[in-house]
């Protein structure tokens, strides 16, 4: 497919139709989503093999396991346990919110971070598909907030007074909490 050529604006002003330029535009705009089209599709090819990858993983372990339990019960029949479904969820392993969260609190210490601050963060950090500034809001309702409200329920972190935020409006800002009993440990561990 040929790229439509640059036509400076002062003679498509003059010689082209509106039509001709409609047609420009949607052929720009086309080759603009093929490319998109093309590095999703790179980006797709590359997880479809990490997927494959921790798949054959996966089989060689689950071989091992029913080699080593066929010796361990000297050959009994067995039925196969129920499936679990150990879910590693959007972030990774277990508790990879959490802790990115923590690392990037602390990270900015002692100066706080608000939360559009933290959700451009995770976003970036782990990848996740968020496009719109609907989305951006939503993430931050529904997965954010109630990541750091369970954070501050347990002492880890703390809010800051809500504070603007340039070309935001006003946010709430957070900071991580100093760990407890940092002082007993100290003194218990002798220096």
């Amino acid at each position: 497919m040929r790229a439509p050529c640059a036509v400076d604006a002062v003679t498509a002003r003059a010689r082209t139709s509106s039509h001709l330029k409609w047609l420009l535009n949607e052929w720009a705009a086309l080759t603009g989503a093929m490319q998109s089209l093309h590095a999703r599709e790179a980006r797709a090819g590359e997880e479809l093999r990490t997927v494959r990858r921790e798949r054959q993983f996966c089989e060689e372990r689950l071989a091992a396991l029913e080699r080593v339990v066929g010796l361990l019960t000297q050959g009994a029949v067995l039925c196969a346990p129920a499936t679990v479904n150990a879910t590693q969820g959007a972030y990774g392993e277990r508790g990879a919110l959490r802790r990115f969260l923590l690392d990037s609190l602390e990270a900015s210490a002692p100066e706080p971070l608000n939360t559009f601050a933290l959700t451009r963060l995770v976003i970036g950090h782990f990848g996740l598909p968020v496009a719109t500034s609907r989305e951006r809001k939503a993430f931050a309702d529904n997965k954010l907030r109630p990541a750091l409200r369970r954070l501050r329920a347990q002492g880890l972190v703390e809010p800051v007074e809500r504070r603007p935020v340039a070309g935001a409006g006003r946010a709430g800002w957070w900071r991580r909490t100093a760990p407890q009993g940092t002082l007993e440990a100290l003194m218990a561990g002798g220096g």
